[in-house]
């Protein structure tokens, strides 16, 4: 396809250009307008390969050529065409003297000149009929919608084109409004639905997808066309935040179209929700208007009403507004009143499936904001008000099991639960989810890792920690992302305690949260959370630093509704360990704590467990003899001084003289890490048990950027631990930037061989034995990494084998059998095989040893 474009007295020409145009990797439109601002710039390229390398060069000081290595015209046509700009000929002439060329017909000549019309339907016959159809598409899209094409950098590009060059779509050179013509057009054929689709098409093919959706919902009726476009490209373009588009959408749909403009609401409000942390930056009423724009034109019906207020609700409950309770107190004024006593059959009575689904959604955020009350009797209405709204959420064919695994684990974060009572309803709520493919898998997965961490159980959060990054990435929910980094640092301090490197891991984790405006607010939170886990490591100066950080955040608009009352109980924990006593609280600080009965029960476990090393165990006794039946399993061991029994791992064998990864527990073969996992382990064998991470950065991932490859570790330290597992603690710890093997509870090979200088004749015959192959020869070929301890290993074992055979060779039929077999298995093995055949020649074998001879020097003849 071949157009022009004028731009402040220039021209731009495109040679099949849409394809550029469209690509965001390449952006030669914009870097030439950027690059070439005077004189003409001639693009050439190939439709059959778009991706080809376009290079530059001056023709002159004004004329800029970029030019594909197979291009519809060559160099020196578009110099000389190029030529004919600069000079006095008129469209007309320049088509004559470029002898034809289909390019040279739809060229602007200096003075503003076409080519005559016949030779423009010339030119353009000999373009193809998607080429045609895309020209006409262009010029239907400035008058689709200009304002929505200010928003995409390409369609600026296309209105400024159609505008000064109608000619080029219409042969009629009188016809300057062939757009206004096209609009007429289609809308002639409205009731057309093939042709509907058919212009929608376009608008994709050319990367139009807004016009596309603004043309579907202009049309009237036969609304199933924009039902599933949105369907297909909707998630794309909400995902980008495109609330403003969206809210252009909803209101150009006609009221009497209002169930379809509920149905097209409904499915982009999950959207909408998703991205709840574009409001705190700059668009505080976009949603908002959204949502009310139906409430004010179509709220017509009972059924259309709390459809809408359970989706008002919902975005309020998510964004913590209090504006929830208005809404919903309006939306069951429609239905009468409501109690959590009340019937489900009752209520959904008459009421379609839209209507009950969002009737059981306000019912639920009135739940929510009940159990934030902090008063008891609130609480328990909130609880009864919560599981009435999962019932009527079923009867509209909801699956609650996700919302009910959310709603578990906000109680616990309120201090209402127990952390125990969390794991079954998430478990299910993950299984759940997992069978419809969805995104928020990932975020349940780590709700349950955070969950267990506070557990004691590391190693089952770990690898839900593992999971939760493997599906986030696979389901593009982004999103979770910092809460992943959150729960990955937390459960490593919970696991080995604080250290230099856990600081910078939690210090990611803040700054991912800090650029997330949805949990910006939540950050007092986390930093408290964070002190209380250093005082449970009685690390008083990391708490305070935890703590004063969360203290200067808690001041600002960033506080959440109950963070001033945890970070004063904090607060009071601390003091009261620096002071090794137990304090007076201050009963406004801790009324939070007071109202929830497993939130004061874990403070005060806390403060506890804090006080054992200094009161004997008193405050323990005390709170044990008074609350055991209600603290949450977790604490008992802890506060009655046992440790949780450690499996035993001394006998686990890592093999790495063998030709790949072998991993043993005594006679038992466990199955070996893979990948990135194997190599590191490798790695940390070959090293004795010791790496600096920084070089292990350098080895994995020498190009990927820092913080980058430390994410990537941290996976890859979680998959090795999960292939050593089987101990209270894990076999590989970082520590101070140096990664560490366990090396009293781990055995290998190579260590042994290492060792083996003065190892017995047994010994050495295991060692030779059990030298399969050079160091993971099929699984590390060719590896530089291992070169330098091959040589090493492979003089290691010439050594011991020669020394041995030198003394007892010829008296040991085992010894002389094992280094027969290493010489024959073993390609570098030639001094072993010398030695064995010496020792042949002494037993009187002469003629053996000769053989061993010819076929070492037929080994090193090849």
């Amino acid at each position: 396809m071949y157009c022009v474009q004028e731009l402040a007295g220039q021209a731009i020409l495109m040679i099949d250009d849409l394809h550029l145009l469209n690509d965001p990797e390449q952006q030669v439109l914009q870097g030439l307008l950027d690059a070439a601002p005077d004189g003409l710039c001639i693009i050439g390229t190939s439709r059959d390969e778009p991706g080809k390398d376009i290079t530059a060069r001056n023709l002159a000081g004004d004329v800029s050529i970029c030019a594909a290595e197979e291009l519809l015209m060559t160099e020196s046509e578009c110099a000389e065409l190029a030529a004919m700009h600069t000079s006095t000929l008129t469209g007309s002439e320049i088509f004559q003297e470029s002898a034809g060329w289909p390019l040279a017909a739809a060229f602007l000549a200096q003075d503003g000149s076409f080519a005559e019309s016949d030779l423009v339907a010339e030119s353009l016959n000999e373009l193809s009929a998607d080429a045609q159809a895309d020209l006409q598409t262009l010029a239907l899209l400035s008058s689709i919608s200009p304002t929505l094409l200010d928003e995409a950098p390409t369609g600026r590009e296309l209105v400024r084109f159609t505008r000064r060059h109608p000619e080029l779509i219409d042969t009629d050179p009188e016809r300057w409004r062939v757009r206004e013509f096209l609009r007429s057009e289609l809308l002639v054929q409205a009731s057309d639905r093939e042709s509907i689709a058919q212009w929608a098409d376009r608008f994709d093919r050319l990367g139009a997808t807004d016009s596309s959706l603004i043309l579907l919902s202009r049309v009237p009726g036969n609304r199933e066309l924009l039902q599933d476009r949105l369907e297909i490209v909707g998630s794309r373009l909400l995902d980008q935040g495109r609330y403003r588009f969206l809210r252009m959408l909803v209101s150009q749909i006609p009221v009497r179209d209002r169930r379809t403009a509920i149905s097209i609401l409904d499915l982009s409000s999950g959207f909408w929700l998703d991205q709840i942390e574009q409001v705190s930056v700059g668009m505080p009423h976009v949603e908002e208007s959204s949502l009310t724009v139906l409430a004010n034109t179509v709220g017509i019906t009972t059924d259309d009403s709390l459809a809408l207020a359970g989706l008002q609700t919902e975005f309020y409950r998510r964004r913590g507004d209090p504006s929830l309770l208005h809404v919903a107190l309006n939306a069951l004024s429609l239905v009468g009143p409501v109690d959590h006593s009340a019937d489900p059959i009752g209520l959904c009575g008459g009421l379609s499936q839209p209507a009950q689904r969002g009737l059981g959604q306000v019912l639920f955020g009135l739940a929510v904001a009940e159990l934030f009350s902090g008063e008891p009797e609130t609480v328990r209405d909130g609880r009864r008000l919560q599981e009435l709204s999962f019932k009527i959420a079923e009867r509209a064919g909801a699956d609650t099991a996700a919302l009910r695994a959310q709603s578990a684990y906000e109680r616990v974060g309120m201090g209402l639960d127990q952390a125990s009572t969390a794991v079954a309803p998430l478990e299910a709520g993950i299984v759940s989810l997992a069978a419809m493919g969805h995104p928020d898998v990932a975020t349940l997965q780590i709700e349950l890792a955070d969950i267990l961490g506070r557990l004691q159980n590391p190693e089952t959060a770990e690898g839900l920690v593992e999971g939760a990054t493997e599906w986030a990435e696979k389901t593009g929910n982004t999103a979770v992302l910092p809460s992943i980094a959150l729960v990955r640092a937390t459960t490593a301090l919970i696991k080995s305690g604080p250290s230099q490197d856990n600081d910078q891991d939690l210090e990611s984790a803040w700054k991912l949260m800090a650029t997330a405006p949805r949990l910006r607010r939540a950050l007092p939170g986390f930093a408290a959370r964070i002190s209380n886990r250093m005082m449970d490591f009685r690390d008083c100066d990391r708490a305070s630093a935890w703590l004063d950080r969360a203290g200067a955040l808690a001041s600002g608009h960033l506080q959440s509704s109950y963070s001033s009352d945890y970070l004063a109980a904090s607060k009071f924990r601390l003091r009261s360990m620096i002071a090794a006593v137990t304090l007076p609280p201050d009963a406004a600080q801790l009324t939070w704590f007071q109202c929830q009965p497993a939130g004061l029960l874990e403070f005060d476990a806390s403060v506890a467990w804090d006080l054992l090393p200094h009161d004997g165990g008193e405050s323990a006794k005390r709170l044990l003899e008074t609350s055991r039946d209600q603290l949450d399993p977790l604490w008992l061991p802890r506060l009655e001084g046992n440790k949780q029994p450690a499996v035993d791992s001394a006998n686990l064998s890592v093999s790495l003289l063998c030709p790949v990864l072998k991993l043993q527990r005594g006679a038992e073969s466990l199955p070996a890490p893979t990948g990135h996992a194997a190599r590191l382990l490798a790695l940390l064998v070959v090293s004795n048990g010791s790496l600096t991470i920084d070089a292990v950065l350098d080895d994995l991932w020498p190009e990927v950027e820092t913080e980058v490859a430390r994410n990537r570790l941290h996976q890859v330290i979680l998959r090795l631990r999960r292939a050593l597992s089987g101990s209270g603690s894990s076999l590989v710890s970082a520590t101070e930037g140096v990664l560490l093997l366990d090396k009293d509870r781990l055995e290998s090979d190579l260590w042994a061989l290492r060792q083996g200088t003065d190892a017995t004749t047994d010994e050495a015959i295991l060692m030779i034995t059990r030298y399969e192959s050079d160091l993971c020869a099929a699984q590390f070929a060719y590896d530089a990494a291992f070169e330098d301890a091959r040589w090493e290993l492979r003089s290691q074992l010439t050594r011991i084998a020669k020394r041995h055979l030198d003394h007892e060779g010829t008296q040991n039929p085992r010894l002389l059998q094992a280094c027969t077999d290493a010489w024959a298995r073993l390609e570098f093995a030639d001094e072993i095989g010398y030695a064995v055949a010496d020792v042949l020649d002494r037993s009187g074998d002469s003629r053996e040893a000769d053989v061993i001879r010819e076929q070492i020097a037929l080994r090193l003849a090849r």
